[in-house]
């Protein structure tokens, strides 16, 4: 687990405690050096063969670059960005990757996006102020400038995302494998609903 501050703390449950490590970065100290950046803390964490790699939150695009390339060589891994919706959140990682130290044009971003990148899972409110699910979209392709989205969830009217029947058959096959009954998106109320 990295993350710039500590903030899901995953050792604090009983059960997974011993097979949880946290790092945070660092900051510089007054004299300009000891810094220790997420980009480093993901590729140190690489050397630990991690059953999950996660990176609480991507803020910039060295950082990005890392967690994608990670991804991209088979590491299960979960990241967070902040975004307005999950259609679009790939645009600002391709935008931080356009733009870290070793910085590519937006189409070879987007591209590295659509290779790493199974779904984008988008969270807010619902009408009581819950935190939930509002959209799922299915990394499906690039398109030779930008990643190709299939929305699985859309937002509802309450805010709580209902299924949409646009799952790729590879997509599909790969979560069936894994447990994914993929009935629950069959019902247009939500999984759910009655």
């Amino acid at each position: 687990m990295i993350e710039d501050t500590r903030e899901l703390d995953l050792r604090a449950d009983p059960a997974r405690a011993e097979s949880v490590l946290e790092w945070e970065t660092r900051e510089a100290n007054i004299e300009g050096v000891g810094e220790i950046a997420q980009r480093e803390l993901v590729r140190h964490a690489l050397r630990f063969n991690p059953a999950w790699l996660i990176v609480g939150e991507v803020r910039d695009g060295d950082a990005a670059r890392e967690m994608l390339l990670a991804m991209q060589h088979g590491h299960p891994s979960l990241s967070t960005v902040h975004h307005h919706s999950a259609l679009s959140a790939w645009k600002k990682l391709a935008q931080y990757v356009a733009q870290g130290a070793e910085a590519v044009d937006f189409p070879i971003a987007a591209l590295l996006i659509s290779d790493a990148v199974d779904f984008f899972v988008h969270l807010g409110r619902d009408r009581d102020g819950r935190r939930v699910v509002t959209e799922v979209c299915e990394v499906a392709g690039w398109n030779g400038a930008e990643v190709q989205l299939n929305r699985i969830f859309v937002p509802g009217a309450d805010g709580r995302a209902l299924p949409q029947p646009h799952l790729t058959d590879l997509r599909r096959t790969k979560l069936r494998e894994h447990g994914f009954d993929d009935h629950l998106l069959l019902n247009a109320a939500g999984w759910w609903a009655p």
